[in-house]
C-alpha cells in the first residue's frame, strides 16, 4: 500500500484522544484526516464513499451512534471501522469487533506505530474481504450461468463420477435417451453405446488423451430404439489434479445419417427399380474377381440382359407402362437368383447379373433358361397383356484372369450375338466374338474416315427391258475402296453404317453421285434421255433424314427430271410407319420421282396399304428367282407380276443368272430384269462402255 493515500474519518469527541490521533496520523505520509463529532454524519460520509476507514469513539452522544457504524461493513459500503475506547471499556470494544468492527484502539495508547498499523491492517483486510466477496459472487454467478446452460442446452449433456457412473443428465439428455431424471443415474455411461467396439474405443481414447472429439456412435434409448450421435467428452479434475469424472455432450445426428445413407443409396442404386446401378455392380464384380485371384474360390459369371422390342412397348403403350415393365422385370430377375448374387440395372432396358460362387459351368445357363421360361407368361400392365423376352450374353471369370471391365464387355458382346440370332436367346462368350467386336469397332472407325477421305465408289448394274432386251436404266450400288482390305461389297459395311447412323450421310452421297452420273450420260447421248437411275434408300434415311429435301436439292442441282430417278425402299421400312410413309411417298411422287418397293414378297406388306402407296414398281426378290426352277417358286413370281399388272405397276425381277431363269421369266411376264446374266455391277468406265455398246465388255462373275 506504499504510495497510496488513505482517507481517515475521525468521529471522536474526547479532545485528548483526538489530539493523539491527529499527531499519530499527521506524522506519517499517506494519510488524509477528516473529523466529525456525530455518528450520523460519519455514516453519511461513509455512504458517500469519501473515506477508506473510520475511527469512532464508543460513547458518541447521538442516538446509539456506534450501532449504525459497526454494521456498515455489511451495509451499503465496505469501509472498515476502528472502535476507540477507554481502557476501562476494552470489553465493550471487543464486543464491537465481534459485531463488525475491524479492530479497536485504546485511549492513552495512541502512538503513531499503533495507530498507523491498525489503520493499514483495517484497510488491507477490507480490500481482501472485498476481493474474496467478489470472487465468491463471480463463482456463484458462474455456477448459475453453467446451471442455466446445462439445463437449457439443446444438446444432451452428461456428467459422470470417476468410474464413469452417470452423475447427472440435463433435460436434453433425458429426452434423447428416453429416460426420467434418475433412471440412468449411477449406470456406466458406456452402457448407452449400442456397439461394444464403440465402448472399447471410447474408453481407450479418453484414458489416453483425456478427451474425445466428434466420436460417432449409436446410442440405445431406454425403449431400445437407436439414435446416431456425435460424442465429445473430456476429463473433469479436482483442484488437486486428480480425475473427478467425465463430462460430455451428445449431439443427435440421426437425421443427418439418414440423409447421408439415402444419398449413398441413391448414388449406387437405380431410381426406377431400386436395383444396384452400374457403379455398384462394377464394385461388387471387381471384389469378386479380386477374391477369385487371391484364393482358390469358386468362379464368377456375368449375365448381360437386354429386353427385346422394349422400344415398341414404350412407343405404343407409353413410358409409364414401360417403366412398370422394367420394375416387374427387376423383381422377376431377383426371384431367379440367390441372395448372394447381384442383379443390377445398367441403364435403359439393360440389366446385368453377377453370379458369385459358380459351382458348375451349367449354372448360368440354367439361370438364363429359367428367366426365358418365366418371360413366356405375359405381364399384366394397366389392363394390357404385355409379352417380352430378353437376349442374354454369358461370360465366366476364368479363375480371375480377366478384369471386371473385360467380363462385362464380353457378356455385352455375347448378348449382341444372341440378339443377332433372334429374340429370347442366350449366348456364351468366346474369343471369336471379341475378335468380331473389335473388327466391327475398327470398321466403324474406318467408315467415318472413309467419308472424309472419299473412299466410296458407285458401281452400276444394268436394268434390261425383258421384251426388247434393251438397256433402260441402272441400279446404283455402293462399294468401299478400303485402303488395306481392297474393294468391299455392301454386306461388309452397310449393316454397321445402318447401326451407327453413318448410312444417312453415305446414302445421300450415293444419291448425289449416281444422279450426277446420270446427268453426264443423258447429256452425252440424246438417245438416252429416258434412261433412269435406281438408288436404294435405307431405313435410317427414310425415317430420320430429310429425304424429301435432299431429293429436291439433288434434282435442282443436276437438272435430272424426276421420272428419271427411281428410289428403292424395302417394304419393311414403309410398313414400320405406314401413315408417315404414305405422306412422304406422296411428296416424292409430286416431284415425279419413281418409287419402287424393293425385295417385295419377303416382308409383311398389307395389300390395303399397298393401294395407298403412290408407287410405280414392285421388285421381285432374288431369292424367288433363284428357287424358281428348284422349288417351283414361279407361282410366287406369277402372283407378284399379276398383282403389279392389276395395280398398274411395273414388276422387276433381280438376280437373273441363268438362261433357264430368263426363259421362265419371259413366260411369267415381268416388265424388266437385272442380274449377272447380263452384267455384274460395273464401275463408271465399264458402265459407260456398256451404255455405248449395249453389252458388257467381258462377262463378270459375282464379287
Amino acid at each position: 500500500m506504499t504510495g497510496e493515500l488513505i482517507r481517515v474519518l475521525l468521529a471522536v469527541r474526547d479532545t485528548d484522544a483526538l489530539e493523539d490521533l491527529r499527531a499519530a496520523l499527521s506524522g506519517e505520509e499517506g494519510f488524509a484526516v477528516t473529523e466529525t463529532h456525530a455518528s450520523a454524519r460519519a455514516v453519511a460520509s461513509l455512504d458517500g464513499g469519501g473515506h477508506d476507514v473510520l475511527i469512532v469513539e464508543l460513547d458518541l452522544p447521538d442516538a446509539a451512534g456506534l450501532e449504525n457504524l459497526i454494521t456498515t461493513p455489511t451495509g451499503s459500503h465496505s469501509s472498515p471501522v476502528l472502535a476507540l475506547a477507554d481502557p476501562t471499556e476494552e470489553t465493550a470494544a471487543l464486543r464491537a469487533v465481534r459485531r463488525g468492527c475491524a479492530d479497536y484502539l485504546l485511549k492513552g495508547e495512541l502512538n503513531p506505530a499503533v495507530v498507523t498499523r491498525a489503520v493499514r491492517y483495517a484497510v488491507e483486510g477490507a480490500r481482501g474481504t472485498r476481493l474474496r466477496r467478489r470472487a465468491e459472487q463471480a463463482l456463484t454467478e458462474s455456477e448459475q450461468r453453467y446451471r442455466s446452460l446445462f439445463e437449457q442446452s439443446r444438446d444432451a449433456i452428461f456428467m459422470t463420477e470417476r468410474g464413469g457412473e452417470i452423475l447427472e443428465l440435463n433435460e436434453a439428455a433425458r429426452d434423447l435417451l428416453g429416460s426420467e431424471a434418475d433412471d440412468l443415474v449411477g449406470r456406466d455411461v458406456l452402457s448407452i453405446f449400442s456397439d461394444a467396439a464403440d465402448r472399447d474405443r471410447f474408453k481407450r481414447e479418453i484414458e489416453a488423451r483425456s478427451h474425445v472429439r466428434d466420436f460417432e456412435v449409436r446410442v440405445r434409448r431406454q425403449d431400445q430404439a437407436e439414435r446416431w450421435c456425435l460424442v465429445s467428452a473430456w476429463v473433469r479434475r479436482e483442484p488437486t489434479g486428480e480425475v473427478a469424472g467425465y463430462q460430455g455432450i451428445l449431439h443427435d445426428i440421426t437425421e443427418r445419417k439418414r440423409v447421408e445413407d439415402q444419398l449413398a443409396h441413391d448414388a449406387f442404386h437405380d431410381a426406377l427399380t431400386q436395383l444396384p446401378n452400374r457403379a455398384l455392380f462394377m464394385d461388387r464384380l471387381e471384389r469378386a474377381v479380386a477374391r477369385r485371384r487371391r484364393v482358390d474360390a469358386k468362379d464368377v459369371a456375368v449375365l448381360f440382359l437386354d429386353l427385346d422390342r422394349f422400344k415398341v412397348v414404350n412407343d405404343s403403350l407409353g413410358h409409364m407402362i414401360g417403366d412398370e415393365l422394367l420394375r416387374q422385370i427387376a423383381r422377376l430377375l431377383q426371384d431367379e437368383v440367390r441372395e448372394e448374387d447381384t442383379v443390377a440395372r445398367l441403364g435403359g432396358d439393360e440389366f446385368a447379373i453377377l453370379l458369385d460362387g459358380v459351382e458348375d459351368a451349367a449354372d448360368p445357363t440354367h439361370v438364363a433358361e429359367r428367366i426365358q421360361e418365366r418371360l413366356r407368361t405375359p405381364f399384366r400392365l394397366s389392363g394390357h397383356d404385355v409379352f417380352t423376352s430378353v437376349s442374354i450374353g454369358i461370360t465366366f471369370g476364368d479363375g480371375g484372369m480377366h478384369s471386371a471391365e473385360d467380363l462385362l464387355r464380353d457378356a455385352d458382346t455375347a448378348m449382341y450375338r444372341a440378339k443377332e440370332l433372334g429374340p429370347a436367346r442366350y449366348q456364351i462368350f468366346d474369343e471369336a466374338m471379341h475378335t468380331h467386336a473389335v473388327t466391327l469397332l475398327q470398321l466403324e472407325t474406318d467408315l467415318r474416315l472413309a467419308l472424309e477421305r472419299k473412299e466410296f465408289v458407285v458401281h452400276y448394274q444394268p436394268v434390261m427391258q425383258l421384251a426388247s432386251g434393251e438397256l433402260i436404266g441402272f441400279e446404283a450400288l455402293v462399294r468401299w475402296q478400303h485402303p488395306n482390305r481392297g474393294l468391299l461389297q455392301p454386306q461388309a459395311f452397310l449393316p454397321v453404317a445402318e447401326e451407327t447412323g453413318l448410312i444417312v450421310p453415305l446414302g445421300e452421297w450415293v444419291l448425289r453421285a449416281a444422279t450426277r452420273q446420270l446427268r453426264i450420260w443423258r447429256e452425252r447421248e440424246a438417245s438416252r434421255r429416258d434412261l433412269f437411275m435406281s438408288v436404294n434408300i435405307s431405313g435410317r434415311q427414310f425415317s430420320h433424314g430429310d429425304l424429301v429435301g435432299v431429293v429436291r436439292d439433288v434434282l435442282e442441282e443436276t437438272g435430272v427430271p424426276g421420272p428419271c430417278l427411281r428410289l428403292e425402299i424395302t417394304e419393311s421400312v414403309v410398313m414400320h410407319n405406314p401413315t408417315g410413309a404414305v405422306r412422304m411417298l406422296r411428296q416424292l411422287r409430286e416431284m415425279g420421282v419413281g418409287l419402287c418397293i424393293d425385295d417385295f414378297g419377303t416382308g409383311y406388306s398389307s395389300l390395303s396399304y399397298l393401294h395407298d402407296f403412290p408407287i410405280d414398281t414392285l421388285k421381285i426378290d432374288r431369292s424367288f428367282v433363284a428357287r424358281m426352277t428348284e422349288m417351283d417358286d414361279h407361282e410366287m413370281i406369277a402372283t407378284i407380276v399379276a398383282l403389279a399388272r392389276n395395280m398398274g405397276l411395273q414388276a422387276v425381277a433381280e438376280g437373273v443368272e441363268t438362261q433357264e431363269q430368263l426363259d421362265r421369266l419371259r413366260q411369267l411376264g415381268p416388265s424388266s430384269v437385272q442380274g449377272f446374266l447380263f452384267s455384274s455391277p460395273l464401275d463408271e468406265a465399264a458402265a459407260s462402255a456398256f451404255l455405248d455398246e449395249g453389252l458388257p465388255v467381258a462377262p463378270r462373275k459375282p464379287g
